[in-house]
């Protein structure tokens, strides 16, 4: 990590590269998608919760409800901004 590093930074330096702190903090229209796109994806997994908790959830096949449950709301997770 410390040649890494070392490189890195020499890289940057010999291109007159520089970050400051303010490059490294998020915007709040970046802040604001996240926490809307947060929100949609607790909302779905909640939807996936109470439709077990009805007996609605359409199990996969050769899985019951909680496995199936859990692939639904680890899928919701791997689903891209």
């Amino acid at each position: 990590m410390w040649r890494l590093t070392r490189i890195t930074n020499y890289f940057n330096f010999e291109r007159e590269i520089s970050l400051s702190i303010g490059d490294l903090i998020p915007s709040q229209g970046f802040l604001q998608a996240k926490e809307k796109a947060l929100n949609t994806h607790y909302s779905t997994c909640n939807e996936y919760i109470q439709q077990m908790e009805k007996g609605l959830l359409v199990c996969q096949p050769g899985c019951p409800e909680e496995e199936t449950l859990e692939t639904k709301i680890l899928n919701e997770r791997s689903i891209k901004i």
